[in-house]
């Protein structure tokens, strides 16, 4: 009995610590960095940038830059009024160029 509840606690324990340490390698933050046009180069400022699912952000500068902290699982949202929102898979991206196309009224 006694054997049969240590093997119990070391499977359970390897699959919690299992998940923790997968968990954690999604959780590594990057730099990642770009510009935000529109159609014709122009670069946006104040673009809004956000990482889905959380309340974590920026904006773009007049040059249209930004630069943020993600991990390679995140989802970057690109808004500004009057424009199409996009979103963008991080992966293994360190820079990601947008450019953003005007909404139909």
């Amino acid at each position: 009995m006694r054997t049969k509840i240590v093997f119990i606690l070391l499977i359970l324990g390897g699959i919690i610590l299992g998940n923790h340490l997968s968990t954690n390698a999604l959780d590594i933050q990057k730099k990642v960095t770009g510009t935000v046009t529109d159609t014709t180069g122009k670069p946006l400022s104040d673009v809004t940038i956000m990482i889905k699912g959380r309340e974590v952000g920026t904006r773009t500068n007049t040059k249209g830059t930004y630069v943020l902290f993600v991990t390679n699982a995140d989802t970057l949202v690109f808004s500004k009024k009057e424009m199409k929102t996009q979103e963008v898979s991080v992966g293994q991206k360190t820079q990601i160029d947008i450019v953003l196309q005007k909404a139909k009224k």
